[in-house]
């Protein structure tokens, strides 16, 4: 039988030499490399004697707890199989999404209302209580799938982009020899590692024996202050809209300037942040913040820190992709534009495994000065990022309607000199006489979808083919809010 080949050998070596030796620590407990492939063995141990398992190639996990989810995919691979990160708040529909896109799956969770998924939902123990017994491992090959780079969706229906062993090891030994990021250490783990740049920190730090500090997925802010000022925490990465709601409970719970200065690495992860949120993060919170601009497909574009975030404030930073792989402006022809024009962002991803060079869209368009700095013009293909998030015009558009109050919604995007935020929403109710409708339909809203301006429109209002004029509006309301109504 052939042996294990790529990340799965590699990071099982690393475990064994760490033993006795404290990897992995979460609220109540600390654990060791021996414990976690105590974990990894007794949950593949458990896997084996459950029905229909068996001939399945694929594991979807939808676990509470990241060390959990790390544990369980390193019993896929004990097992010959893939491992298929899910958020574990996912919904029962949107498990179904992707259940199609993957193919035949067996769902690992540790909710039961996943149940109603069409596949076969496995409620895992506590792996802590399940006993050792005797398996035969089917060990990975090199060209076995260990995971999934998963998209996040916002610019299409999610895509699946296979990484097998050994690409997966290469990504892993990259991330931690890589120097263009900056510094890193023993990191504190706030996210689901459902989201694949918080599980390739782990993969990374786990490989390099670098323990990482895990926190509960659903945590305050002033738990992630607490957590983020001990002293032994020495990077954090984090969506650019924590980034803001730090700066902002700092603000009303004074201390130090800067709040962090024992960190390496403070990075803001995903969409480009806010000018004030990026100068702010560097002055207030840590030394060492820095913003990198990335994708899920294409994994980090840009990156910017230290002077040239002081010097270029509005630059998402240098182009920082690995080799073989290229950034450049496109018109919507592809004819590639010089620095200084504003055009489609085109990366050109290096091979995931299969030895082949694509080329992807991040979404966003924008532009490269003539230093070879990028700064991004704003979301193409309806999407918008607002306090860093990235969503769908059309999805916020949909979740308001299905709230069966309107009868006409459209989602307004407001950005100018002052404002890189800025969002209204114009809404047309089903009864026009209706009290309330603000709160009620606010309530449907998650913070970053809240706009600033809520507006209540007449069936007169409306365009000959009854649509709601967006630029008309977005118009009025520049020049003349006072003739709009505000609800």
């Amino acid at each position: 039988m052939m042996g294990e080949a790529g990340f799965a050998q590699a990071l099982r070596h690393r475990l064994v030499r760490d033993t006795a030796r404290e990897v992995i620590r979460e609220p109540g407990r600390s654990l060791t490399g021996g414990d976690l492939l105590r974990r990894a063995d007794a949950i593949a141990a458990w896997l084996v004697r459950q029905p229909g398992c068996a001939d399945i190639p694929t594991l979807g996990l939808a676990l509470h707890r990241n060390s959990w989810m790390i544990a369980a995919a390193l019993a896929c691979w004990r097992l010959g199989k893939t491992a298929l990160f899910l958020d574990p708040r996912l919904s029962p529909a949107d498990a179904k999404g992707w259940l199609r896109r993957a193919g035949p799956v067996v769902i690992l969770a540790s909710q039961a209302r996943l149940r109603d998924v069409d596949a076969a939902v496995l409620l895992l123990p506590d792996p802590d209580d399940l006993p050792l017994a005797g398996f035969t491992p089917c060990h990975p090959l090199a060209n076995q799938i260990a995971e999934f780079i998963t998209s996040s969706g916002v610019s299409g229906e999610p895509k699946l982009i296979p990484l097998d062993q050994r690409r997966l090891l290469d990504m892993a030994r990259e991330a931690a020899r890589d120097g263009r990021r900056g510094p890193w250490g023993q990191a504190l783990s706030p996210l689901s590692v459902a989201f694949g740049g918080s599980r390739h920190i782990w993969w990374r730090n786990l490989l390099a024996g670098k323990r990482i500090h895990a926190m509960e997925l659903l945590f305050s802010i002033p738990e992630l202050d607490r957590a983020l000022r001990r002293p032994e925490v020495e990077e954090c990465s984090l969506p650019p809209h924590l980034i803001r709601a730090l700066l902002d409970h700092a603000a009303r719970d004074p201390g130090p300037v800067p709040r962090y200065p024992h960190l390496l690495k403070l990075q803001s992860i995903g969409g480009p942040a806010p000018v004030a949120d990026k100068l702010a993060a560097q002055a207030r919170l840590c030394p060492g913040y820095l913003m990198t601009y990335s994708s899920t497909e294409t994994g980090v574009i840009s990156h910017i820190s230290g002077a040239d975030l002081r010097r270029k404030p509005a630059s998402c930073g240098r182009i920082s992709l690995p080799s073989g792989g290229g950034l450049e402006i496109v018109d919507p022809d592809g004819t590639v534009l010089p620095p200084g024009r504003t055009g489609r962002i085109r990366v050109t991803r290096p091979p995931l495994g299969d030895g082949v060079s694509r080329q992807a869209f991040p979404g966003d368009h924008g532009w490269l000065d003539g230093e070879g700095f990028l700064f991004v013009a704003g979301r193409g293909e309806g999407i918008i990022c607002r306090y860093g998030v990235n969503f769908s015009a059309d999805v916020l558009e949909a979740k308001l309607m299905s709230s069966g109050l309107l009868r006409a919604v459209a989602v307004l995007p407001l950005r100018d000199a002052a404002r890189e935020d800025g969002l209204a929403i114009a809404v047309l109710p089903l009864d026009l006489a209706a009290k309330g409708i603000g709160p009620a339909l606010r309530r449907h809203l998650v913070s970053h979808e809240q706009p600033e301006h809520l507006i209540r429109l007449a069936p007169a209002d409306l365009t000959a083919g009854g649509k709601i004029p967006r630029a008309a509006l977005v118009e009025r309301l520049r020049l003349a809010p006072q003739d709009l109504t505000f609800i």
